[in-house]
């Protein structure tokens, strides 16, 4: 798994390649927990290159959308795979989290 984490005007964007699994999510919970401190500003995931999430991956980027949410700020997810997308359904995850079809969608949303 990579992440690439850059900010577009307001907007922490996180995108992440691979998958989020049980032995990549410890990883990606921590960079993101340090980028969420330190910009205090929207986040955006962009789950465009991410072919694989487990429970322990639904489990950071929830725990992610809480603290997020929690300090007032926008917390989104876009480009979702086909068999990501499955994941979030069964989960039920989306209708709980806020989701664009693409990265500029979820720009103009935020």
């Amino acid at each position: 798994m990579n992440i690439t984490i850059n900010k577009e005007d307001r907007v922490l964007i996180a995108s992440i390649e691979g998958r989020l699994d049980a032995a990549t999510s410890p990883d990606m919970e921590t960079q993101m927990n340090e980028a969420i401190e330190k910009e205090q500003s929207p986040v955006l995931l962009d789950l465009a290159s991410l072919e694989y999430i487990s429970s322990a991956g639904l489990r950071v980027i929830l725990s992610l959308a809480k603290k997020v949410k929690s300090s007032g700020h926008l917390f989104m997810l876009c480009a979702l795979q086909e068999s990501v997308e499955q994941i979030f359904q069964i989960s039920g995850f989306v209708g709980i989290l806020n989701i664009a079809a693409n990265k500029e969608a979820a720009l103009g949303q935020m």
